[in-house]
């Protein structure tokens, strides 16, 4: 689904006026979802899941096409944690 796909469902499901605002709608939830993320919070969505920052440890590659050994520096990581109720969904 793309974003104005979504906006259109955004639309019709808060009632709003046109898509214009229904993308500045996702576009707000988005910017204070990053904020909190950010700040190194977990972001919970109800039936959803939850977005949490993890530490990911600095490791060695390899590089496929030189062969050559590289270090990969430690770094943080977004990490999406589906909920019960969204597991659910997708189970045969």
């Amino acid at each position: 689904m793309t974003k104005s796909e979504f906006a259109k469902k955004i639309k019709s499901a808060l009632n709003l006026k046109n898509e214009k605002d229904a993308k500045a709608v996702i576009d707000k939830v988005a910017d204070v979802m990053m904020e909190v993320l950010k700040a190194g919070d977990e972001v919970k969505l109800g039936e959803l899941g939850k977005f949490m920052v993890t530490e990911r440890a600095a490791r060695k590659c390899r590089n496929p096409q030189t062969g050559e050994i590289m270090e990969v520096p430690a770094r943080k990581a977004v990490k999406f944690k589906p909920a019960m109720a969204a597991k659910v969904l997708f189970i045969d």
